[in-house]
């Protein structure tokens, strides 16, 4: 599921990639790395992503890139360390690797090896009969794939209601929204542009609450969901929020969800911010 939809992503952008998976790793190639970094920050599954160089498995072969790639960030009065991964089958051991390539990175740059508090990391995984070099680890949105846990129904009435479709997302939801005004479409849009997700939205002006309990149960029927979402907080006029969701279970049978119910609006007007939606 993670690799259909990091080739999706790629598709939409019109990036080409191509995707290769092994044991705890997924491996993306694609003519623009830069790009292809900032899209993967922003899928839901990816812990992590490095842009890496690759070579084959053989000392001298992985020394001389490591070298190649270390005089590109080190100088004499800096340290290092190096950080090696090994599975396969190899005349080397993991130890090995690390002394050879710091001994001539070393030599090259005059930089000193530190391994407790370096100002250079390089990480070295070795696997069969191919080698990874990188020297980052730019840290993504995590989660879990969108699309392997369900499908809720969230219903937009504010803009915490877009947060709340969020944390579900990152759990790995899909989700479909259900606009109550019009005035949050343009944000909304915005909101799964960036986030590189093609979510179904319903617009639903209604006028009475009549009509939103008839309007709900019928989307979430119609759209197979498993769960109702609000963006709903017991911070927010507290009485007024157990009284619509008092009503909501009262004239809607459905399972409802409320991600956001312990959140103060402090925490959630700063998470706002952090996703790209503005308030």
């Amino acid at each position: 599921m993670l690799v259909r939809n990091i080739k999706n992503v790629f598709r939409r952008h019109g990036l080409s990639c191509r995707v290769e998976r092994e044991w705890g790793r997924i491996y993306v190639f694609t003519d623009n790395v830069s790009s292809g970094v900032d899209l993967l920050r922003r899928v839901f599954g990816v812990v992590s992503v490095s842009p890496a160089f690759r070579t084959v498995s053989s000392m001298d072969s992985v020394s001389k890139l490591a070298v190649g790639v270390s005089k590109k960030f080190l100088c004499g009065d800096m340290s290092f360390a190096v950080r090696v991964t090994r599975t396969g089958c190899h005349v080397f051991t993991s130890r090995d690797v690390a002394v050879r390539v710091g001994r001539d990175v070393a030599a090259v740059t005059g930089a000193r090896v530190d391994l407790d508090r370096p100002d250079f990391e390089l990480f070295i995984e070795v696997r069969d009969d191919v080698s990874f070099l990188f020297t980052e680890k730019i840290v993504c949105v995590g989660g879990l794939p969108v699309g392997t846990q369900g499908r809720v129904l969230v219903l937009v009435d504010s803009f915490y209601s877009i947060l709340a479709a969020w944390y579900m997302m990152r759990r790995g939801c899909d989700v479909v929204f259900v606009v109550v005004d019009d005035s949050f479409l343009s944000c909304l849009d915005s909101f799964l542009s960036k986030w590189n997700m093609e979510s179904k939205i319903i617009s639903a002006n209604v006028s009475c609450r009549v009509d939103l309990y008839s309007m709900l149960d019928r989307f979430f029927l119609d759209e197979g969901c498993d769960a109702i979402v609000t963006g709903y907080s017991m911070y927010m006029h507290s009485d007024d929020v157990l009284s619509s969701i008092m009503l909501l279970k009262k004239h809607v049978g459905h399972l409802f969800l409320h991600p956001l119910i312990c959140f103060d609006r402090e925490m959630m007007d700063q998470k706002l911010r952090e996703i790209g939606v503005l308030v």
